[in-house]
C-alpha cells in the first residue's frame, strides 16, 4: 500500500501544479503582458518544493545521510506556508479558502503521523498517507476554482 499511496500522492501533486501554470501562462497571454499572477505563480512554486520532496524523499534523505531532523523540515515547511498566506492573505481570503486550510490541515495531520511513534501496520500508512492524499484532493479542488475564476474573469476583461 505505501508505494501505491506514495506514487498516487505524487500524481496529485503532479495535477495541482499542472493546473497553476497552464493557469499562469494562459492569464499572460490573456492579458497581454509579460506579468502573471504572482498568486498563482508562487502557489506553483510552492507545490514544486513539496513535489519534489514527495519524488525524492528529501525530508527522509536529510534525516537519514545528513541528519537533519524531520522536524526541521516540516518547521521550514511551514515557515514558507505561513510566509505565502502573509504574502497573500488577501487574495486568499476573497477565494474559497475553507479547502486551503482542509488541505494544509490534513498536512499537519500527515506530518504528525509520520513523527509521532504510531502502532500498527496500516494505521501509521493510513494516518499519514491518507490524510496526504484527502489533504491533496482539497488543493487541488481549490487551485482548480481559483485558476478557473481567475481565467474566466481575465477573458471577460479582455473581450470588452
Amino acid at each position: 500500500y505505501l508505494a501505491l499511496f506514495t506514487h498516487f500522492s505524487e500524481i496529485l501533486w503532479c495535477i495541482s501544479l499542472t493546473i497553476c501554470l497552464f493557469s499562469f501562462t494562459l492569464l499572460k497571454r490573456i492579458r497581454h503582458s509579460h506579468k502573471g499572477d504572482p498568486f498563482i505563480f508562487f502557489s506553483a512554486i510552492a507545490l514544486t518544493i513539496f513535489l519534489l520532496d514527495d519524488i525524492f524523499r528529501l525530508t527522509l534523505t536529510l534525516d537519514l545521510l545528513v541528519g537533519i531532523p524531520k522536524v526541521i523540515m516540516y518547521s521550514l515547511y511551514g515557515l514558507g506556508l505561513v510566509s505565502y498566506i502573509v504574502a497573500f492573505w488577501r487574495r486568499i481570503l476573497s477565494t474559497p479558502y475553507i479547502l486551503l486550510l482542509v488541505g494544509f490541515s490534513l498536512f499537519i495531520i500527515s506530518g504528525m503521523a509520520d513523527l509521532l511513534p504510531i502502532k500498527g501496520e496500516g494505521t501509521p500508512v493510513i494516518l499519514e498517507d491518507g490524510s496526504k492524499i484527502l489533504g491533496l484532493v482539497n488543493i487541488i479542488l481549490y487551485f482548480w476554482d481559483v485558476c478557473e475564476k481567475e481565467v474566466m474573469r481575465s477573458r471577460n476583461l479582455s473581450n470588452e
